[in-house]
């Protein structure tokens, strides 16, 4: 079961999602293995998505960027830092709790 890469077009956090093709979810009456279906994550999944992947990371470049500067750091250090706290931050994210998300089956196809 699982929703090729067409199927994501609608989805939110389509852009974000790197789920592979074969997903496991709760057993529904009427889906077998192998089945199209429809999946969807629900809306505190997507905002805390949206939370976690657009919002923080922008704030932490933003906070980084500013503190050196007030640091008087060189230039390619408050270039280099803002992104390298990026980099850890998706580390940790896609560590953590990019393993926990659940989808659940809206519908058959």
């Amino acid at each position: 079961m699982g929703a090729g890469v067409d199927e994501c077009a609608g989805c939110v956090i389509a852009a974000f999602c790197s789920r592979p093709v074969e997903v496991k979810v709760a057993p529904v009456a009427g889906a077998e293995p192998g089945a199209k279906v429809l999946l969807s994550a629900n809306a505190p999944l997507r905002s805390r998505a949206i939370l976690l992947l657009v919002a923080v990371p922008l704030a932490l470049l933003v906070a980084v960027l500013v503190a050196c500067a007030l640091l008087g750091l060189p230039q390619w250090a408050c270039g280099l830092a803002p992104l390298g706290t990026l980099a850890v931050w998706y580390a940790i994210v896609g560590l953590t709790v990019g393993r926990k998300v659940r989808f659940r089956i809206e519908k058959l196809l």
